[in-house]
C-alpha cells in the first residue's frame, strides 16, 4: 500500500516526506520570515534578511518537507575566523527529530570551509531548552549580555571552537 504525506498508517503513526536541507532560496523568503514571526518574540525586518543573507549566501540554511518549510538556520562570518549562529528555528512539531543538529552541523562544515575557527551566538538566559541543544553540541557560556533582547531579557553569549 502507497501512503501519501500527511496520511496515516494503521498505528495512526503520521508519514511525513524525506527532509531536505539546502541554501536559502529566493521562492522560500515568504515561508522563511513567516517562520521566525511564529517562532520569534522579535520582530526583523525584510531588509535586514536581504542584507544579512547577501553578505553570505551559504550561512542560511533551510530544511524543507514537501512544500512545507520546516527549520531554518541563518548565521553570518562575523570575523576573519568567527562566524555567529542568528537564527535557528523549527517548525512546532518538527522538534526533537535532528533537523536542528543537521542545520548545525551543516553550518560548521561551511564555517569550517571559509577558515573560520570558533562559532558563536546568543540565546535567552531563560531558553533552558536551547541552551542545553548548544551544550550538548560543544557551545560553553561564555557571558551574559544585559538587556540584550527587545524587550530588555537577557541573553548568554555561546561559544564553540572548531
Amino acid at each position: 500500500m502507497v501512503y501519501e504525506p500527511g496520511e496515516r498508517t494503521f498505528d495512526e503513526t503520521p508519514i511525513v516526506p524525506p527532509v531536505v536541507m539546502r541554501t536559502l532560496r529566493d521562492e522560500d523568503m515568504d515561508m522563511f520570515e513567516a517562520l521566525i514571526q511564529e517562532t520569534f518574540t522579535e520582530r526583523y525586518s525584510h531588509d535586514m534578511f536581504e542584507l544579512i543573507i547577501g553578505a553570505w549566501p551559504e550561512g542560511t540554511l533551510v530544511a524543507v518537507a514537501g512544500d512545507e518549510l520546516v527549520g531554518l538556520l541563518m548565521g553570518t562570518l562575523q570575523r576573519p575566523v568567527e562566524s555567529r549562529v542568528l537564527l535557528l528555528a523549527m517548525r512546532m512539531g518538527w522538534e526533537s527529530m535532528g533537523i536542528g543538529s543537521a542545520l548545525l552541523e551543516e553550518f560548521t562544515r561551511r564555517s569550517l570551509a571559509n577558515g573560520v575557527m570558533a562559532i558563536t551566538l546568543e540565546v535567552r538566559v531563560s531558553n533552558v531548552r536551547a541552551i542545553r541543544f548548544y551544550q550538548r553540541r560543544g557551545f560553553i557560556l561564555a557571558g551574559i549580555i544585559p538587556n540584550f533582547y527587545q524587550d530588555g531579557t537577557s541573553g548568554y553569549y555561546m561559544r564553540k571552537e572548531i
